[in-house]
C-alpha cells in the first residue's frame, strides 16, 4: 500500500524523516513572447484579483471583456477564464444560478475556456458561517459546467498557483495561434 505524503513534504531516506520542500521551491522566471498581453476585465476588483504584482515583463491591461475575467489581447473572442472565489462560487450556484448558467452557456462557445476556482474542493465544499449550502449542490453545478457544457474546471491552492497556471496556459495558446 502506498504511503500518503503530506503536500509540500518529501521523505528523506538518509535521515528517515519528512522534510518541508515548499521552502526550497524554485522561483519561476518567464520569457514572454513579443506582443503577449493579458487582459483583466474591468469588473475584476482591483487589489483582490490575480496579477496584483505581475512578474517582470508581463504586460497586463484592464479592459472590458464581454464574458469572463481574463483573456489575451487580440484573442478576446477565442480564449477566456472565468475566475471565482469561494464565496462568489457559492453565490453563483445558488442565488445567481440563472444568470451564471446563461453566462457559462455563452462561455462554452469559446475555442478555449476555463472556470478557475480560487480554492480546493475541501475549501469550497466546507462549512462557513452564515452559509447553509449542501456540498451536493455545488458538486452538481460544477458537474453540469464540466460535463454538460464542456468547460474545464481548474482549482488552485493559491493566487501564485493560479497566476502560474494562467500564464503557462495563455502563453501556449498565444504561441499556437501565432505559429510560434
Amino acid at each position: 500500500m502506498a504511503k500518503i505524503v503530506p503536500y509540500g513534504m518529501r521523505f528523506n531516506k538518509k535521515t528517515k524523516k519528512y522534510e518541508d520542500i515548499s521552502i526550497i521551491a524554485p522561483k519561476f522566471e518567464f520569457v514572454f513572447p513579443e506582443g503577449f498581453c493579458i487582459i483583466r476585465d474591468t469588473r475584476e476588483q482591483v487589489g483582490t484579483g490575480l496579477f496584483v504584482k505581475p512578474p517582470k515583463g508581463l504586460l497586463i491591461v484592464r479592459d472590458t471583456l464581454k464574458y469572463g475575467d481574463y483573456s489575451i489581447k487580440n484573442f478576446e473572442n477565442s480564449i477566456v477564464v472565468e475566475r471565482k472565489g469561494i464565496d462568489d462560487l457559492w453565490t453563483s450556484v445558488t442565488v445567481d444560478a440563472d444568470a451564471f448558467k446563461k453566462k457559462m452557456m455563452v462561455i462554452a462557445q469559446y475555442e478555449r475556456k476555463w472556470l478557475l476556482i480560487d480554492g480546493l474542493e475541501s475549501e469550497f465544499l466546507g462549512h462557513r458561517e452564515n452559509r447553509k449550502i449542501h456540498p451536493n449542490q455545488i458538486r452538481q453545478a460544477l458537474a453540469k459546467i464540466e460535463g454538460y457544457l464542456g468547460i474545464p474546471i481548474h482549482q488552485s491552492e493559491s493566487m501564485e498557483a493560479s497566476e502560474r497556471w494562467m500564464i503557462d496556459t495563455f502563453i501556449r495558446f498565444f504561441q499556437f495561434k501565432r505559429g510560434l
